[in-house]
C-alpha cells in the first residue's frame, strides 16, 4: 500500500478516475494502486513523485504479461498504465514505418494498416489488448519470430522517461539509424525496469495475400518435432513449424504458411509429401490464435519458456512422455518450448527442468504463489542470464525507482 502522502500528491496531478487501486498482491492480497497518465508530463511527474517517497513503480500497458506473482513486497509498489496513451504518432505507407504511443493495441495498429495491405509482423498472445510497449518490454512475439523476427528486430525508435523524470530518445522514424547506442535494443526486453515507455516507432511489411494453417497428427510429441525439424529443414521457408499437445488429446505437427496463393499452394503440395505422416487437415486461423492466447499469463496455474538448443529439444520431448497432465507447445525452428500445467504437485516440473543443459533460458511466466522460484534459481547448473541487466540497472536506474523483477532464471 502506498501512504496517504502519495496518494495526495497523485490526486494533486492526476484526476480521480485516473487512479485506480484494484490490482492484488497474490502475496498479501492488499490493493495496489494504479494510475493511468495520459502525457509524458505526468510520468515525470509520477516519477518524480515515487523517488521522494520511495516508491517502485512498475510499468505497464493492460497487464497482459503483469504478473504480481513477482513483485517485491518489501517496498510500496504503484502500477503505472500507459492505457490512456493510444496516439497514432506517424504513419508513411510508403515508407514503411509507424509511430505509436505506448498504450496503443497490436489490434488497433493492424487495423490502421490493413487497408493499405500493411501489417506489423507480430503475434503476442491476446492481441486486442497487448500493447505496443508492454510487447517491445517483453519481446514478445510468438509462432511469427522465425520468420519475421521478434520486436526487438522490428523496433526502429523509441521514447521513454527513466528515472529523475528524464526523457530519452532512442533511434527515430528511418530504418538506417546507426548513430550513438542503441537504446531500443537497452530497452527491448527489459520489462519496464529501466524506465516508462512513452512512444515506439515500428518498420511494418506488406500484409502477406494467403496464410494456410496445415496440420498432422502424430504419434508422440517427438515424433512431431522429428517431423518438424526435418520439414524446418528442408528450406521450404514455411513461416513456422509448431508441435503441440494443447490442441485435443494427439500430438500434433503444424505448419504455417503465409506468402502468395501460388507459392502457398506448392509449399502445401511439398510439405505432404515430405512429412511421411498421415494426410494433412487444414486448420481456420482461428484455432492458432486460440492457441497462441492459452499460451499467455492467465493461460494456466503454471507456465514457462525454456529456450533450448536444438541439439536439446528431442531428449527434452522424449522425457516429457513420462510426465503426464503437462501441456507443451514447442517452436521447431527456435528449440523454444512453452510448458504448462494445472496440477499443483511441482516435483515433476522441478524434476523437468533439472534435466535442462546450463545453456537453457528459462522464463517463468505464471506461478502459483505457493510455487518456488528459488528452487530454480539456486540451481548453479543454469546460467545467471540477469547478471549483465543488473548492472545496466546499477547504472541507468541508480535509484532503483523502477521495480526489477525480471524473471529469468
Amino acid at each position: 500500500m502506498i501512504s496517504d502522502k502519495v496518494l495526495n500528491s497523485l490526486n494533486s496531478i492526476l484526476d480521480t478516475h485516473e487512479i485506480i487501486h484494484t490490482a492484488k498482491s497474490p502475496q498479501s492480497n492488499e490493493a495496489i494502486t494504479t494510475v493511468f497518465p495520459s502525457s509524458i508530463e505526468l510520468i515525470q511527474d509520477i516519477v518524480r513523485i515515487a523517488e521522494e517517497n520511495s516508491v517502485q513503480l512498475i510499468p505497464t500497458g493492460n497487464g497482459t504479461s503483469l504478473n504480481l506473482q513477482f513483485l517485491n513486497q518489501d517496498s510500496s509498489s504503484l502500477l503505472v498504465s500507459t492505457n490512456r496513451m493510444q496516439r497514432i504518432l506517424y504513419y508513411e505507407p510508403d515508407e514503411l514505418v509507424l509511430s505509436a504511443e505506448a498504450g496503443a493495441t497490436l489490434e488497433q495498429i493492424q487495423q490502421i494498416l490493413l487497408p493499405n495491405k500493411q501489417w506489423l509482423a507480430l503475434d503476442p498472445p491476446h492481441e486486442a489488448r497487448a500493447t505496443l510497449g508492454g510487447i517491445v518490454s517483453t519481446n514478445r512475439t510468438l509462432f511469427l519470430r522465425a520468420s519475421y523476427g521478434s520486436p526487438r528486430d522490428l523496433l526502429i525508435g523509441m521514447h521513454a522517461v527513466m528515472h529523475k523524470g528524464i526523457f530519452i530518445k532512442g533511434g527515430g522514424r528511418v530504418v538506417k539509424n546507426v548513430a550513438g547506442y542503441d537504446i531500443c535494443k537497452l530497452f527491448t526486453n527489459a520489462r519496464g525496469t529501466l524506465g516508462v515507455l512513452t512512444d515506439t516507432t515500428f518498420r511494418v511489411q506488406v500484409k502477406p495475400e494467403v496464410c494456410k494453417v496445415m496440420c498432422w497428427e502424430a504419434e508422440s510429441l517427438l515424433q512431431a518435432s522429428e517431423t518438424g525439424m526435418r520439414l524446418y529443414q528442408s528450406l521450404l521457408e514455411g513461416s513456422a513449424f509448431i508441435v503441440t499437445n494443447q490442441l485435443g488429446p494427439v500430438a500434433k505437427l503444424i505448419v504455417l504458411l503465409y506468402g502468395p496463393e501460388v507459392r502457398v499452394e506448392w509449399q502445401k503440395e511439398t510439405f505432404s509429401s515430405l512429412a511421411a505422416l498421415k494426410h494433412p487437415i487444414e486448420l481456420p486461423e482461428s484455432s492458432l490464435l486460440a492457441l497462441r492466447d492459452g499460451l499467455g499469463l492467465n493461460g494456466c496455474k503454471f507456465s514457462c519458456r525454456l529456450s533450448l538448443l536444438p541439439s536439446e529439444l528431442n531428449r527434452f520431448l522424449s522425457n516429457i512422455e513420462d510426465y503426464p497432465g503437462i501441456g507443451i507447445t514447442v517452436d521447431c525452428s527456435l528449440g523454444i518450448v512453452w510448458m504448462c500445467t494445472e496440477t499443483t504437485n511441482y516435483a515433476g516440473i522441478y524434476q523437468l527442468l533439472e534435466i535442462l543443459s546450463p545453456e537453457t533460458n528459462i522464463e517463468i511466466i505464471a506461478a502459483p504463489v505457493d510455487f518456488s522460484l528459488d528452487s530454480i534459481r539456486n540451481n548453479t547448473r543454469f546460467r545467471d542470464v540477469n547478471g549483465i541487466h543488473a548492472r545496466i540497472k546499477q547504472q541507468l536506474d541508480p535509484l532503483n525507482t523502477f521495480a526489477n523483477w525480471k524473471t529469468l532464471v
